[in-house]
């Protein structure tokens, strides 16, 4: 019986064995999972602030500048070739001198500053701008070189339409192992002026890497990451080197572990673990490597980077082998202790038995004396050793007890493993939720930066307006006393002087739709249509568009706002109308939680591969030659559509029409309360400012 219990107890230890490794490597691919999505997260949202950065300090108006400076250099493949053969030697010439001084240089600087104030460390090594001709036209410091056109990333991210991710490499200009994150520049027609480039200090995923081994319940356990080529990027620090408190990595940047297991298995599966042979300190011991490949992050696809977590199987199975060893040898004392009292009973019955078979042939011979000589404590002391028998098994029994309560013992210290995962499981889910107060303080930063380009448009109206009334001055006096070409640079600069005006206007009118939006009020829609046809009464007369409307709703909105929606879509439409009767219908049709509009024309069209990109500030599919415009109407109409909780978006096909659609949300029974709340809510920011 007691063989029985041991075998059965063994067993179920290694049932339960089994179990424990593959919940611990269920969880280790978990764990892989959502550091590998951090990490893409990181890198995309660094891109993501660039990307703000970028529109926010004009960086495409420096670009094109810098490329209207150029068509003006006769011999303009000599000039780069002699500016980039004196940056090349660390010259310091004039012209160097002021590239790395000027306006742009500065914004770059401060921008890299305000990463640093905001997160600790310097995120990126080094930022600069190029022209469309590829050359620098402003740098945070002294790059490797003034051209970077015939560089490989350059020629790669040029082909991207937002942002290009490079992977990571030695960059000879910050003398670090860094990653590319590239900006493309465009300019009002959506053509090519030239890049923001940043090089992005890896220091988040080394953070990253470093937190998920520190806070492992488990001594052994290394995390490692590596590249698409099985190259290895960064790896926490080798547990025999750590315990004696010394900085050594288990595996060093550049070493190619595309033979080791895991790695190998990496290439066919996205993600997964497996128990494998491997080294430590030298000798051969099994480990279990759980690992999981990233999957990039919204529009950023990812570097091909994998994360490993490798634990040894001694260190996470540990608990199980302790009881595993109590129970064997509990076992084997008790199997031997049992044949030796078997041993020992058997020999002591069969002598009794003996003896009382002796003495009962004695007595059938008729020898009754025997009968007073036979001990009565001797028959007695027979069934006492029966007695001892069943002692002996119960001792038995309570040494079993015993074991059995220590194999309780070894399945809580199961239970405390467990929890220790769990809770390493809740950091890492306080790890995330610390992740989206960083996200809050990101839109918190670009509420700022709205704020901030409100502040500069305005600020720039004065000294715009004293360069447009001085050009308007020059051109009246002197316009008769000076040759052609000089009326000619007069009248580029008024026309400049002019579109600014135009661009902050419309820049300001941008920032104005959440920073002095009005409050949300019960609003006939028709009425305000109403007023958008009054308002281009003259447009609508001169091109002889024809505008037919169903009923409209009574929407809680910004009748204001509104009325900019209606205006530009329809100014829109008569702007790029078709050549015959040109036509443009207004509905409202009512869904289960929310009204559509449409504002439909016979128009030119729009490619489907442009759906997105209109609705972008600035961005034009024209030249301002063909239709005026700059290009930020569709954005107001987004931004105020958004405001109000709905979307907006087009469907067309070239020379058919083109049908715009917004929502607005149905609030129903809490429009009354949701006008309140909103319009408190706005009311306290105006306060608040």
């Amino acid at each position: 019986m007691a063989i029985l219990i041991g075998i059965a107890g063994y067993v179920s230890l290694r049932m339960s064995r089994d179990a424990l490794q593959d919940s611990i490597g269920d969880n280790a691919v978990r764990l892989a999972q959502h550091t590998m999505a951090e990490i893409d997260e990181t890198i995309y949202n660094r891109a993501e602030e660039m990307q703000v950065f970028a529109q926010a300090a004009l960086l495409a108006d420096d670009a094109i500048d810098s490329n209207l400076a150029f068509t003006r250099i006769p011999d303009l493949e000599g000039y780069i070739g002699a500016i980039d053969s004196d940056w090349k030697a660390g010259e310091e010439t004039p012209v160097i001198g002021t590239i790395l001084n000027n306006g742009i240089s500065r914004k770059l600087r401060r921008f890299i500053q305000f990463f640093e104030n905001e997160y600790g460390y310097r995120v990126l090594a080094e930022a600069y701008v190029t022209n469309a001709h590829g050359v620098v036209i402003g740098s945070t410091g002294r790059t490797s070189d003034y051209l970077q056109a015939d560089e490989e990333w350059y020629q790669q991210a040029v082909i991207e339409e937002e942002f290009w991710v490079g992977d990571l490499e030695y960059d000879e200009s910050s003398g670090s192992f860094a990653i590319d994150l590239v900006v493309n520049l465009y300019d009002g027609d959506g053509e090519f002026a030239g890049i923001l480039k940043g090089v992005l200090n890896i220091e988040d995923v080394r953070n990253t890497i470093i937190q998920v081994q520190s806070q492992s319940q488990f001594d052994s356990m290394v995390p490692y990451l590596i590249d698409r080529n099985g190259l290895v990027v960064f790896s926490g620090l080798d547990p025999s080197f750590k315990r004696e408190g010394m900085d050594v990595k288990l595996k060093e940047f550049g070493v190619d572990a595309s033979s080791y297991p895991a790695v190998s298995k990496a290439t066919q599966v996205n993600e997964g673990f497996l128990v494998h042979e491997g080294t430590r300190d030298d000798l051969q011991t099994k480990l279990l490597t759980a690992f999981s490949k990233s999957k990039g992050y919204r529009e950023f696809n990812g570097l091909g980077w994998s994360l490993f977590v490798e634990y040894e199987t001694s260190d996470i199975l540990s608990p199980i082998s302790r009881v595993r060893t109590l129970l064997l040898s509990t076992l084997i004392g008790t199997v031997a202790i049992a044949i030796l009292f078997s041993f020992y009973t058997s020999q002591s019955i069969t002598r009794r038995i003996n003896l009382l078979v002796a003495k009962v042939q004695t007595i059938s011979l008729g020898d009754w004396t025997t009968v007073a000589e036979l001990p009565r404590s001797k028959v007695e002391h027979g069934k006492d050793e029966i007695g001892q028998l069943s002692s002996s098994f119960e001792q038995m029994a309570i040494r079993l007890k015993a074991a059995h309560g220590g194999l309780e013992k070894r399945t809580e210290e199961l239970e405390e493993t467990q929890k220790g995962l769990e809770k390493e499981i809740f950091e890492r889910k306080q790890a995330s939720e610390e992740l989206q107060r960083t996200l809050s303080r990101l839109y918190r930063s670009n509420k700022d930066l709205e704020e901030f380009a409100h502040i500069a448009s305005h600020d720039l109206q004065e000294p715009l307006r004293m360069v447009s009334s001085y050009t308007q001055l020059l051109e009246r006096r002197y316009k008769d006393q000076l040759d052609s070409d000089a009326n000619d640079f007069i009248g580029y600069a008024a026309d400049g002087a002019r579109r600014m005006q135009t661009l902050i206007n419309d820049l300001l009118a941008y920032s104005r739709i959440t920073m002095q939006g009005n409050e949300f009020e019960l609003t006939n829609c028709s009425d305000v249509l109403d007023q958008a046809a009054s308002n281009l009464t003259a447009a609508i007369e001169e091109s002889g568009v024809v505008l037919t409307r169903d009923p409209l709703p009574t929407l809680a909105v910004d009748a204001s706002q509104l009325l900019s929606v209606f205006q530009n879509l329809i100014s829109n439409a008569i702007k790029f109308r078709c050549d015959e009767a040109p036509s443009i219908s207004v509905s409202a049709v009512e869904s289960e939680d929310e009204w559509v509009f449409a504002v439909k024309d016979n128009g030119i069209g729009i490619e489907a591969e442009y759906a997105e990109r209109i609705f972008i500030i600035f961005q034009r599919l024209h030249g301002k030659t063909e239709y005026a415009g700059t290009g930020i109407g569709l954005a107001i109409c987004k931004k105020i559509i958004e405001r109000h909780g709905g979307r907006i978006w087009m469907e067309s096909e070239p020379g058919t029409g083109s049908s715009f659609y917004f929502t607005f949300p149905i609030r129903r029974d809490e429009e009354s309360n949701h006008v309140r709340e909103t319009n408190s809510y706005f009311a306290g920011g105006r306060q608040s400012r």
